[in-house]
């Protein structure tokens, strides 16, 4: 039976696209400053004043949101996903004034159960959001699950077997091959 397939399906093109697609534009972002940071030489002392601002910032963000402290697995505070959201190196907030003020805002606010984005589920289930929040570890396997659900939708609504999409992929090859010779 195809239907709870389809009705799975349905479901996440139709409710979850756009908080799955914010919620991507936001790890991607955060993706890429990682390697933002690497290619970054260590930063001189003239910018300690312009990072403890955008810390400050960042931890008030926080404070507004009324949102804990990201963790990582082991509990303690993900120093790295801080630095992410700064674009900086997380040696930065390893600093004792950087310390300082992460301990302050954590003791203020406590400390989540990961490292949630700011991106909000907007879709409901039963009047109440569909997620908690988007775990930035979770994002790539909730992409996964949205692509793989346009790909049942589509297959089903255009009549599309498995079969025959290999069949015509190895047909649009062979035919590529012919003119490219």
């Amino acid at each position: 039976m195809i239907s709870p397939l389809l009705v799975w399906a349905l479901r996440w093109v139709t409710d979850f696209t756009d908080d799955v697609l914010a919620a991507r534009e936001e790890w991607w972002a955060l993706y890429l400053a990682r390697h933002a940071m690497e290619q970054r030489k260590p930063f001189a002392g003239g910018q300690i004043s312009s990072r403890l601002a955008a810390l400050q910032h960042l931890l008030d963000d926080y404070r507004t949101a009324r949102r804990p402290l990201p963790t990582n697995g082991n509990g303690e505070i993900n120093a790295n996903f801080l630095a992410r959201q700064l674009r900086t190196e997380p040696s930065f907030i390893s600093r004792p004034q950087g310390r300082a003020m992460v301990r302050a805002a954590a003791a203020e606010l406590g400390l989540a159960d990961g490292s949630y984005l700011f991106t909000e589920a907007r879709a409901r289930l039963n009047g109440a959001p569909w997620l908690a929040g988007f775990d930035y570890h979770r994002v790539p396997e909730l992409s996964r699950m949205l692509q793989t659900a346009c790909y049942v939708v589509i297959a089903y609504l255009s009549g599309m077997r498995d079969s025959e999409k290999r069949a015509e992929l190895r047909l649009m090859q062979h035919s590529a091959t012919k003119t490219m010779s």
